[in-house]
């Protein structure tokens, strides 16, 4: 998994051990965001399984063993207006869903390469929350999970990741998408940290 040079050696400053305060609070921020992860992931599976059945209706009921085959769905509202699309794009299949004035907000798909991905938009159509599953074999991200939170301006603010060893990394970025904080904990539990 890419860290950058500054997040090592993960230490606090002056090389002490990292305040438990400032650990305990990070980790209740982290079980927070994973709260919230979760509760979008709910929805984002909520919409595939109601897409799903919404296949299967417009397939009319097909007889047992039957099948519907299509290269891409679109489904309309009572106003004619797209809500979501379903289809293959450059050898991955993609589900984008709009909200009723046709802004994208949440796309799923995943790319010819295996890579899983899930994009949250903002009413105006910015991307808020990005989230990947990078397959064992990426060339620069092997076994990579993770999420990036941009703020208003799709500026790259929080990161949140694992690798295939079980090493987690937290980052926080400025405005500026420079590097202000990064934690580290590795599999035995040890944590690091380096501030800018």
């Amino acid at each position: 998994m890419h860290v950058p040079a500054f997040a090592y050696p993960y230490c606090a400053p002056n090389n002490k051990e990292p305040d438990m305060r400032d650990v305990k609070e990070r980790l209740a921020r982290l079980e927070r965001e994973n709260y919230h992860l979760r509760q979008q992931n709910r929805w984002t599976q909520l919409g595939v399984m109601v897409l799903g059945a919404l296949v299967f209706l417009a397939a009319g009921y097909p007889e047992i063993g039957g099948e519907v085959v299509v290269e891409r769905l679109v489904l309309r509202d009572d106003q004619g207006r797209v809500r979501a699309r379903l289809g293959i794009d450059g050898g991955g299949v993609l589900q984008r869903f709009f909200d009723e004035t046709g802004t994208e907000r949440i796309r799923l798909g995943i790319t010819a390469e295996g890579l899983a991905q899930q994009r949250l938009f903002d009413q105006q159509g910015r991307v808020r929350v990005s989230s990947s599953t990078y397959p064992d074999d990426h060339p620069k991200a092997p076994g990579v999970a993770g999420s990036v939170y941009y703020d208003g301006r799709e500026t790259k603010r929080i990161r949140l990741a694992t690798d295939a060893e079980g090493v987690a990394v937290q980052q926080f970025k400025d405005g500026e998408r420079a590097d202000r904080l990064a934690t580290r904990v590795d599999p035995a539990g040890r944590v690091a940290q380096e501030r800018r």
